[in-house]
């Protein structure tokens, strides 16, 4: 995944995101299981079009990194309280 990517929709996007999170926060040993229950092929004419993208007002410029899944900021479902 790290070299290649996976071709998926917003929904298996952040199952995927979720997953990666919910694994640091256990530590090594454990399983976690997602669905990743959509495609991209779905978003190629908005996504995946950088004309689409400048005219919602963002960026089409991929980040350098994911290592925004890593950060735990901006995580506040499944803190307790």
């Amino acid at each position: 995944v790290r070299a290649e990517g996976v071709f998926v929709g917003s929904s298996s996007a952040v199952n995927c995101v979720g997953a990666v999170k919910l694994a640091r926060r256990l530590g090594a040993g454990r399983v976690i299981v997602t669905v990743l229950c959509d495609s991209g092929v779905r978003h190629l004419t908005k996504f995946w079009n950088d004309e689409w993208v400048r005219a919602a007002g963002l960026d089409p410029t991929p980040p350098p990194s994911l290592a925004f899944v890593a950060r735990d900021d901006d995580d506040t479902a499944t803190k307790s309280t």
